[in-house]
């Protein structure tokens, strides 16, 4: 009578730790979509140096040109270099 009991109390604590591990440890679909970040956008830029007027860096011009290739070419702005 005993070790029926001591089975029967054995196999219910093993129902209940299967059960208890098995809603514990199942994976949440919807946690994994939301950490998912997007893909950061790619942007193309040309950078062009451009030296001025000869040697002359008074008249200023002398800097970095950027144009975004995506988008026909498109100037976005200009770096200004200290001349030498």
């Amino acid at each position: 009578m005993k070790t029926k009991k001591s089975i029967f109390l054995f196999l219910l604590g093993g129902l209940f730790f299967l059960s208890t591990t098995a809603w514990v440890s199942s994976p949440k679909t919807d946690l994994a979509i939301n950490f998912a970040k997007p893909a950061p956008k790619v942007q193309r830029l040309l950078y062009v140096a451009t030296p001025g007027i000869r040697n002359y860096l008074g008249y200023g011009g002398h800097g970095i040109q950027v144009f975004d290739m995506d988008n026909n070419h498109k100037f976005v702005k200009f770096i200004k270099n200290p001349g030498a």
